[in-house]
């Protein structure tokens, strides 16, 4: 929650300074949906509500582009497994695996709607299991270039 909170002052201190493209790994998108559908009991509460919507509305204020990577279950739990990073998923079997996939993925794509819809942020969606790096780094970057013109 600090961290949402903290970097969007920092990149709203940034903008106002240089205009530059700022990229987040794991950005705000990923880490509100995984507050909603993984965060702890509080994220329950009315107040907690009320304060997640507004910090969405902020953060789709600020961003212009949601860059999501994405590919099947089976794919994305293999590259879970293969990774160093330790992640509370790549012990599940396969069921429960897929399960929180499906899970996290419902939420980001009903915060990602609801962002698109509402506001002028452009999503950009890629399977990559089926497109190459080289495709997907001349659509970010020729859509970086659009937005810029605007």
């Amino acid at each position: 929650m600090a961290y949402l909170k903290a970097t969007l002052q920092v990149l709203e201190q940034q903008a106002a300074n240089n205009g530059m493209v700022t990229v987040l790994d794991h950005g705000p998108m990923y880490r509100l949906a995984f507050l909603r559908a993984l965060g702890p009991e509080i994220t329950t509460s009315q107040r907690y509500t009320k304060w997640w919507r507004s910090l969405l509305n902020e953060w789709t204020a600020t961003i212009d582009i949601v860059i999501w990577l994405d590919a099947p279950n089976d794919i994305l739990l293999e590259r879970i497994r293969a990774r160093d990073q330790r992640l509370s998923i790549e012990d599940k079997c396969d069921q429960e695996a897929y399960g929180y996939l499906i899970q996290y993925r419902t939420f980001l794509e009903d915060i990602i709607a609801e962002s698109v819809t509402d506001r002028r942020v452009t999503l950009l969606r890629f399977d990559t299991n089926q497109e190459s790096v080289e495709q997907i780094v001349d659509e970010v970057l020729a859509t970086f270039d659009a937005v810029r013109r605007l």
